[in-house]
């Protein structure tokens, strides 16, 4: 880690060339397969903790979201985002109507009607969004030449995932 690597890793994510993909466990069942989701985003004013959707300023945001497996109560879904917005994938996917489980900041612990006591407690439990950061790519600051790094999901993920859908 130096100036160098950090400008040209700086420069690439700028010029949205660093690939990212998510995994997360979304409440309800989402209608469409596959969506791209463009909206501004700015930080809410009333608490300055959580960012929001915006229909006349903020940042863009551009996220494109694919179902992997679905059910009724929950969805299992690939995100790549093409910018990089604080709480991106949390907000946009919190706009469309399916917050990710655990969530609590933007509304993944409420809406829990279809679930019952010990899976309420479960998601209660779980104190953090199911959001896991699958993969990255980037050009390496010496030689130029792609990267990739990827990382499975935590164990509590899992266990939720198995919990809640079959795959």
């Amino acid at each position: 880690k130096n100036d160098l690597a950090h400008q040209h890793l700086s420069r690439q994510f700028q010029n949205k060339q660093v690939k990212k993909e998510y995994v997360a466990l979304c409440l309800g069942c989402m209608q469409k397969d596959e969506q791209t989701l463009v909206h501004l985003m700015k930080r809410a004013e009333m608490n300055r903790k959580r960012f929001v959707v915006n229909e006349k300023k903020g940042k863009e945001a551009i996220t494109f979201v694919q179902v992997i497996s679905k059910n009724s109560r929950v969805s299992f879904v690939r995100v790549k985002p093409s910018t990089g917005r604080t709480h991106q994938i949390r907000v946009h996917l919190s706009y469309i109507g399916h917050p990710i489980v655990g969530d609590e900041l933007y509304g993944g612990t409420k809406k829990l009607h279809q679930f019952d006591e010990d899976e309420k407690q479960f998601i209660r439990d779980l104190r953090r969004p199911l959001l896991h950061a699958r993969k990255i790519e980037f050009l390496h600051p010496r030689t130029n030449k792609p990267v990739c790094f990827e990382a499975e999901p935590a164990e509590d993920f899992m266990k939720a995932v198995k919990k809640f859908i079959s795959l």
